[in-house]
C-alpha cells in the first residue's frame, strides 16, 4: 500500500472513532483497555475459583479459619500433616486434637475413608 503513512493512518483511525485522534488518545486509551483486562482477569483469578465442592475440603478449611484465630496460619507450600506438627507445637492444649483432625482429614481427602469418619472429622472441628 504506497501512500499509507502516519497522516493517512490517523485520518482512517479519526474516521472510525468519529472525531479527532491523536496518538496521545490512542496510548491514553490503549493503555486504559489494556489495565480494564488485567483488573478483570485478576479479579477473576482472585475470587472466581474459591467455591469448592469437596465436603472434606470445606470441612478443612474450616478448620485453618479455626487455627487462624488462635493464630496459627497455614503456610501455602504445606500440608495438612505438616501443619498438624507446627500447630501442636503452638498449641500444646489442643495438639491431640490438631493431629487428628488433620489425620483424618488427610484419610478423607486422599484415601478411601468412609461417612462415619466425615462426621468424627465434622465434631472435632466443632470442639476444637
Amino acid at each position: 500500500m504506497l501512500g499509507y503513512n502516519q497522516k493517512r493512518q490517523l485520518q482512517f483511525l479519526s474516521g472510525l472513532a468519529g472525531s479527532d485522534i491523536s496518538w496521545h488518545d490512542m496510548v491514553v486509551d490503549l493503555l486504559l483497555a489494556v489495565g480494564s483486562i488485567v483488573f478483570v482477569i485478576s479479579m477473576v483469578m482472585l475470587y472466581g475459583g474459591r467455591k469448592t465442592s469437596d465436603p472434606a475440603q470445606r470441612l478443612y478449611l474450616r478448620f485453618l479459619r479455626k487455627l487462624s484465630r488462635a493464630g496459627v496460619t497455614h503456610r501455602s507450600q504445606e500440608g495438612a500433616l505438616d501443619l498438624a506438627a507446627r500447630a501442636a507445637t503452638a498449641l500444646p492444649a489442643k495438639a491431640t486434637l490438631i493431629r487428628e483432625i488433620c489425620h483424618i482429614y488427610t484419610e478423607l481427602r486422599y484415601g478411601g475413608a468412609s461417612e462415619k469418619q466425615f462426621q468424627h472429622l465434622q465434631q472435632l472441628i466443632k470442639t476444637l
